[in-house]
């Protein structure tokens, strides 16, 4: 069940089933960015004032997978809401992991007004990927998301607002102990980092899901319906 996706430049190639695809990996929507920074901002705002962020938004996404029966399901199917983020820019991410290393410690105000500044920021961010924690998959259990993952790394991520949105993505996973390319470590650490940065520190350092957007379609209700964003 051994997974990975070879990427070359932006073209991803994956197996699945012994049959091999191509696609081209493509920048997520301006409007999605946009609406998932300013939602980001709202909900720090909300924190500030005692507020409890809400579980749809901006950050809370379902993520649909398939392609390995665990041994207490009948079906390989599976969807999990996972905590979904941006990650710098190649050129900038280490001088924001390092930034988040030096705040960390700094009281919750202090530290809440970092990332308020780091979300006003959109040209930090790689705009062809987003990320989540795979925070429950441990030597002795694997979630279905990673089952699934490492069999048939394709996977449909959907946001609800008072807009949806559905991020159609090609999966790689990332392990602490890869000796994979520099920035895909990087990744792996800075994604560790932002989630203790907000959560408090973890003593284990969790492998990453990296989700390269191959498609993006607007599912807002009434709307849009559905439909491909170009």
């Amino acid at each position: 069940m051994e997974k990975r996706i070879n990427l070359i430049k932006n073209i991803a190639n994956i197996e699945i089933e012994n049959k091999s695809y191509t696609f081209p990996i493509v920048d997520l929507p301006e409007e999605f960015i946009n609406w998932n920074l300013k939602r980001r901002l709202e909900d720090i705002n909300g924190i500030e004032k005692g507020k409890m962020p809400s579980l749809h938004g901006p950050h809370n996404a379902a993520v649909a997978t398939c392609g390995a029966i665990r041994q207490d399901s009948l079906l390989p199917i599976n969807n999990a809401y996972k905590g979904m983020g941006f990650v710098p820019r190649e050129k900038y991410i280490k001088s924001v992991l390092n930034e988040l290393n030096v705040n960390k410690e700094k009281p919750m105000k202090e530290r809440l007004n970092y990332l308020k500044n780091l979300y006003k920021n959109p040209h930090l961010f790689n705009k062809k990927l987003l990320v989540s924690l795979e925070l429950y998959t441990f030597k002795d259990f694997k979630t279905h998301t990673y089952l699934n993952i490492m069999k048939n790394p394709i996977a449909s991520i959907v946001f609800l607002d008072k807009v949806s949105y559905e991020i159609k993505s090609v999966v790689d996973i990332v392990f602490p102990d890869d000796k994979t390319n520099r920035y895909k470590k990087e990744i792996l650490n800075y994604t560790n980092a932002i989630h203790s940065f907000f959560h408090g520190t973890f003593k284990r350092i969790f492998p990453v899901l990296i989700f390269y957007t191959i498609e993006a379609f607007d599912n807002t209700p009434g709307s849009k319906k559905g439909i491909k964003i170009e």
